[in-house]
């Protein structure tokens, strides 16, 4: 029987680190002593406060304390959408990704990745009024069934990969990562892909709330 892991679809979490031309974006390091940090914002994992400026979030604190270990300084050169970052890094315009991003076989063609930090999970969410959805690749993999994914991420590799069948919803990678959950509150979406720390701020803030599906094995 196969099975839909939505319940838990386990991802690797890693930094990429260098472009694909990796002895010249580690010898402009060496020269330098300064990594050029690219990265996309995902509260609460990485984001600037409002108040301060200063970048703040899980993988802030990972990016500083390796550039502290390695006694070099860290300069947050680019922030990016989440599908330019491979291009940043092979193009040269930034040193390291210091986002944390899941891995996806796509990006593995022009970044090398770090060991994996941890494994997050990602659920499929819809709105918590909605009771269509009990887990069956059925009930998603269907043209009526709009699914929000924003454009060079995992999340439209994945809706790509395994729902095909189903509309996909696409912002902009200049957006921020909320929108996609905005997107099925506010009915312009019917499900998206997401972790739960990310979705559990949103609902924390937000009248309309998201609710993840239940697992079930087909």
């Amino acid at each position: 029987m196969k099975k839909l892991l939505f319940a838990l679809l386990l991802v690797l979490v890693s930094f990429p680190v260098f472009a694909a031309d990796k002895d010249s974006a580690f010898d402009r390091v060496m020269k330098t002593q300064t990594i050029r940090c690219g990265y996309g914002t995902f509260p609460p994992w990485i984001y600037q406060d409002l108040q301060s400026g200063k970048m703040t979030g899980f993988s802030v604190g990972v990016a500083e304390a390796l550039a502290a270990q390695l006694g070099f300084r860290l300069d947050w050169a680019e922030e990016t959408g989440w599908g330019s970052l491979p291009e940043s890094l092979y193009t040269g315009r930034v040193d390291v990704a210091c986002s944390l991003l899941w891995i996806d076989p796509a990006r593995s063609k022009q970044v090398a990745y770090t060991r994996p930090l941890f494994f997050t999970p990602v659920h499929a969410y819809a709105r918590e009024d909605d009771t269509r959805f009990t887990g069956k690749t059925e009930e998603i993999d269907d043209p009526v069934i709009r699914i929000a994914v924003q454009e060079g991420d995992v999340s439209a590799a994945l809706a790509n990969r395994e729902f095909s069948k189903a509309q996909s919803i696409t912002s902009p990678q200049s957006v921020p990562s909320n929108q996609l959950l905005l997107d099925v509150t506010t009915g312009k979406a019917d499900v998206v892909f997401s972790d739960p720390l990310n979705v559990q701020g949103f609902n924390d803030a937000q009248q309309k709330k998201l609710k993840k599906f239940p697992y079930q094995s087909l």
